[in-house]
């Protein structure tokens, strides 16, 4: 695993004037906007986009076939895209966090720093249901096709927001009263759930890629 994440990170650094904008842009936008959440979600969403770009270069002109002539199984290709989106967004989120911290104190001093840090923690888990939901299509369709199979999923799951809504209140369950728990749980408790289902999808991301790769021909 270690020269696969040694490839996608060099990779990485041939993109960092690419990413060097996108640190500027959050910046701008979290001192024009004047909140810090906007710095630490976007930087780490855009970020985490990377690892779906290591697939496309990895595709690029059949790469993939010299690449498993290599001792690399595709469990351990797998893996590697999972652990090195995470690292990345990991890193993003890390320095996000402290550029607005810094800026919630020098320019926000009432602010609540826990709530405040927690709150930046759930934000860690949007690249993380992000990747789960994106490294099975682009590892299925490709880079071209995984596009427009995307559109689909995401239709797909709005589709599936709406009918579970619809089916909610058809039974006579008030959403107002699921937003009260919510809410009544605190920044923890959110925290918290919001990283189980995170952790949970992202294992069934896994094995699902898994699978892609072992019937993948090259």
């Amino acid at each position: 695993m270690k020269g696969l994440l040694i490839k996608d990170l060099k990779l990485l650094k041939n993109q960092m004037n690419f990413f060097l904008i996108i640190c500027v842009v959050g910046m701008m936008l979290m001192i024009t906007q004047k909140n810090p959440m906007i710095m630490v979600s976007y930087s780490t969403f855009l970020f985490s986009m990377f690892t779906l770009s290591t697939i496309s270069y990895d595709e690029f002109d059949n790469s993939n076939a010299f690449l498993f002539t290599l001792p690399i199984t595709r469990k351990l290709y797998v893996i590697e895209k999972y652990v090195f989106g995470i690292l990345t967004a990991l890193g993003a989120w890390f320095a996000s966090t402290v550029i607005a911290a810094v800026y919630t104190a020098l320019r926000q001093p009432g602010t609540n720093q826990t709530e405040w840090i927690i709150t930046a923690a759930i934000m860690l888990c949007l690249p993380a249901v992000f990747l789960a939901l994106t490294i099975p299509v682009q590892l299925k369709f490709g880079a071209d096709k995984g596009r427009a199979a995307m559109i689909g999923v995401v239709g797909g799951i709005f589709i599936l927001c709406f009918a579970a809504s619809y089916v909610m209140k058809s039974m006579g369950i008030n959403i107002d009263d699921i937003s009260n728990i919510i809410t009544n749980m605190g920044a923890r408790g959110l925290a918290f759930t919001v990283a189980a289902i995170c952790i949970a999808a992202c294992v069934v991301s896994y094995f699902i890629s898994l699978r892609i790769m072992e019937k993948k021909q090259f």
